[in-house]
């Protein structure tokens, strides 16, 4: 009696240590799925907002009804050019008030427009101040067709990551990824610079090269996983 009582006692634990071995694998499954929800969640709320939709208190999506549409993005582009010299040009800064109130309703009409005129592009603005601390020497002011270079293989990298047509999170992550990009190459040369002058590598940069090439591989990465749920999909049909 007592060795069928102590087998149906491990029976019921083994029983039991199943069951929990299967909620614990359902909870960690259902959280991957929650996960892959939301970024693909995420990533369609950016393309639909990017052409032009909304979804007010999450109700179904509508095309929005912004006045930008009805205005011709060329005209708002120079608009916005011409207040932004104006607000420079400006004596005082109060004369420059009625140009930046201006200026802030076409930011609302067209961002797009404002960050032309405005050098706002934060990608473009990081490329542009590296490129130009290659370009021209601060000491002697010798110019070198080094950073023209640099920005049009930062461009080529850029340009092989998004593609033709990109989505906005995938622009976003591709940027980030080229900006990693340079950031890792930076690091690397001033750990060979190091070496050729006899030098040894400080700590520091030997852990920024581990660190940057990490943030590098992980926005790969996250430019790799926007790419596979924005791909289409194939499906199979039997005939």
């Amino acid at each position: 009696m007592a060795d069928e009582h102590e087998a149906i006692i491990q029976e019921r634990r083994e029983w039991r240590a199943a069951r929990r071995a299967e909620r614990q694998a359902a909870a960690e499954e259902l959280a991957e799925v929650r996960e892959r929800v939301e970024l693909v969640e995420s990533v369609t709320t950016a393309c639909l907002a990017a052409v032009g939709y909304h979804r007010p208190k999450r109700y179904r999506w509508r095309r929005a009804r912004m006045i930008q549409i009805e205005h011709d993005t060329g005209d708002l582009i120079r608009e916005a050019s011409d207040l932004v010299k104006a607000i420079y040009d400006a004596p005082k800064p109060a004369a420059a008030g009625p140009s930046m109130a201006r200026l802030r309703e076409i930011a609302r009409l067209s961002p797009a427009a404002v960050v032309g005129a405005t050098n706002g592009d934060l990608f473009r603005f990081s490329m542009g101040l590296v490129t130009r601390a290659l370009t021209t020497n601060p000491k002697t002011g010798r110019r070198s067709p080094l950073g023209i270079s640099i920005e049009a293989r930062l461009m080529e990298v850029l340009t092989s990551l998004t593609g033709d047509n990109p989505s906005p999170a995938l622009r976003l992550a591709a940027e980030s990824a080229t900006y990693a990009y340079l950031e890792h190459w930076l690091s690397n040369l001033s750990a060979a610079m190091a070496r050729a002058d006899d030098e040894a590598i400080h700590p520091a940069l030997d852990r920024r090269q581990t660190f940057t090439q990490r943030r590098f591989l992980r926005a790969l990465s996250t430019v790799e996983e926007i790419q596979a749920l924005t791909r289409p999909k194939r499906i199979a049909m039997e005939i």
